[in-house]
Parts: structure tokens; C-alpha cells; sequence
């Protein structure tokens, strides 16, 4: 019996070793993932030359066009304080016609406020006179390094409602005059901050991201991991910084947006963050009869919308926004 017993005990010390080296593994790549998605990024990388008043594209295949109209020359340097204490952010205000409504541009992951796309974009909007302010989230550009971990919108979302109110109390534009865009993942950042802020009148989603558990699976297929990596890297983001990253899906937007408009902009041909995002959104919207509006297209790549059809972009997203910030 002794022996039996004996067996039995050395079988369940392998089996228990197995699983904590199962789990360590599990953890460490889960780790190695949360690093690589999360790590944040300083200064403004291949747009370090690029401001509101001079910035250069990357054409691509794209036929190239004349930027001069773009360009935004009234635009100075500010710092916004953050949604935390001890933020700054790193901003440019760009000034519009007097009286007129302002937008907040939201950058993507790994980004900042020099993107040359989203500098289009704000040219777009300040030749028809809006008030802009571009600004780099905590963790990005020159923004405050809190951790130097990007916490995939929870965090992020303070920011956007911090320069909302520093709009409000600074600029003295009402809130309902400010509207929100945002591109790629910070299209997901605006749906969250305009899910938690019901003074924020309208936003501009721009191939944006509804489930994040889902695009970190997609983020992992595409880099050659099994998706099932996911929970780990969920795991050791809330080990890590204390962030559940979960716990604010841009889609749950949709169904709290009690009436406010909202605008979602995808290409079918988006590799980087599929089209079944805003697809999601409008599914939503049609179940919870939310007032959100999709302009999809084809033919173009991830955030190649104004690049493609430059003309026919303005005109969209202007005229959103005159119906939406009047």
C-alpha cells in the first residue's frame, strides 16, 4: 500500500510540475506579447519633421496631389493637462474662424499628433474653418511617459475627455461644439471616451477596432502566434500595470450613445484591422437603433480613405460634423 501510495504521490508531483512549467510558459509568451502590443513609443518617429504647417505623405501607389491647401499655418505649440495627475500632454492647436466648432484628432497605436494622414485630415477640416487640437496620448510621442505601457484605451480614453475640457474651460467652445476623430485603434479610443462622456455631442470613427479580445487575436495570427496566446497577454497587462484592458469595448459604445451621432469609416480591403469591426457596429446599432452611420468602401488600405479620395473624404466628414456640432 505504502508503495502504491508512494507511486502515486511521484505522479502527482510531475503532473503538478508540468502544469507550473505549462503556466510559466503561458505567462512568459503571454509577457512577451503584452510587450510587444503595449510598449509605448517616444518622440515622433519617421513624421519627426512633419507639423500642422508642413508635413510630407507617403504616397504609396497613390497619385500624389498638391498639399498646399491642407496645410495649417495658425497652429502653436501647447501642453494639455492630462486625465491623471501628473500627465501633460503634448498638443498643437490649430486655430479656426471665429466661433466655429473644434474636433479633437485622435492618433493611432504606436503613433502621434505628426501622423501625416491624420495631418490631412485636420487640413481638411480647418480650410472649412474648424478649430483642431492634435495631441499625443501619455506613453506616446511627447507626452508624459507614465509607464511607458500603453494600456489599449483605458487610460487613453481620460486623455481625449481632459483636452474636451480644457477646450471647454480654455478656448471657451461649448461642449456640444466639440466633436471627436480618431483612426485605427484611436478609433476605438473615441468610441470609449465618447461612451463615457455623454457631453461629447458626435464622433468620427476611422477604421476602427469594436472588440479588443478579437484584435489581439487577429494581431496574433497575422505575427504567426496561435490566437489562443490572448489570455495571457490579457493576464500580464493586468499583472503588469493594473490595466483590464477588456474592460471597455469600443462597441458597448454603440449601444450607449442615446442618440448622439456617430460615424465609422472602413475599406473592405483593410488588412491591419478588418472591416467585421464596424460591421460589428452597425449590427449593433440596428439592434440597440442607435444613430450611427457607415461609409465603407473598397480598394483602399488601413487609414488610405483621405489619401484615395481626398475630395470626396472632406466633403463626408464636414458635412457630418455640420450637422452634428451645430
Amino acid at each position: 500500500m505504502k508503495k502504491r501510495l508512494s507511486r502515486r504521490t511521484r505522479l502527482a508531483v510531475v503532473i503538478g510540475g508540468l502544469a507550473l512549467f505549462a503556466c510559466i510558459g503561458y505567462l512568459s509568451i503571454g509577457y512577451y506579447i503584452y510587450l510587444q502590443l503595449a510598449t509605448g513609443s517616444q518622440g515622433h518617429g519617421d513624421n519627426k519633421n512633419n507639423t500642422p504647417a508642413d508635413f510630407h505623405l507617403d504616397w504609396g501607389e497613390r497619385k500624389p496631389f498638391d498639399l498646399t491647401e491642407y496645410v495649417c499655418p495658425n497652429y502653436q505649440d501647447v501642453v494639455i493637462p492630462g486625465g491623471d495627475e501628473g500627465i501633460d500632454l503634448a498638443a498643437w492647436w490649430v486655430l479656426g474662424k471665429p466661433g466655429a466648432p473644434a474636433v479633437i484628432m485622435c492618433h493611432g497605436i504606436h503613433s502621434s499628433k505628426a501622423n501625416s494622414t491624420l495631418l490631412l485630415v485636420a487640413g481638411m477640416l480647418n480650410k472649412n474653418g474648424y478649430n483642431l487640437v492634435l495631441f499625443d496620448y501619455r506613453d506616446h510621442g511627447f507626452s508624459t511617459q507614465e509607464d511607458g505601457m500603453i494600456s489599449l484605451g483605458v487610460r487613453e480614453y481620460r486623455d481625449i475627455i481632459a483636452v474636451f475640457d480644457w477646450l471647454i474651460q480654455h478656448k471657451k467652445i461649448p461642449a456640444h461644439r466639440i466633436g471627436l476623430y480618431g483612426s485605427s485603434m484611436g478609433g476605438g479610443y473615441v468610441a470609449v471616451a465618447f461612451m463615457m462622456d455623454q457631453r461629447i455631442p458626435a464622433v468620427i470613427m476611422e477604421s476602427p477596432y469594436a472588440n479588443l479580445k478579437m484584435i489581439i487575436e487577429e494581431e496574433l495570427g497575422r505575427n504567426g502566434f496561435p490566437t489562443w496566446l490572448s489570455g495571457g497577454a490579457v493576464l500580464t497587462a493586468k499583472w503588469h500595470s493594473g490595466d483590464d484592458v477588456l474592460s471597455m469595448p469600443p462597441l458597448s459604445a454603440v449601444a450607449r450613445s442615446n442618440g448622439r451621432p456617430m460615424l465609422a469609416i472602413h475599406s473592405l480591403s483593410d488588412k491591419r484591422v478588418g472591416v467585421h469591426h464596424t460591421q460589428m457596429m452597425v449590427q449593433e446599432a440596428e439592434r440597440a437603433k442607435a444613430n450611427l452611420t457607415s461609409w465603407i468602401m473598397d480598394e483602399v488600405e488601413h487609414f488610405e480613405a483621405p489619401i484615395a479620395y481626398p475630395s470626396k473624404y472632406e466633403k463626408r466628414i464636414v458635412s457630418f460634423y455640420q450637422k452634428a456640432l451645430n
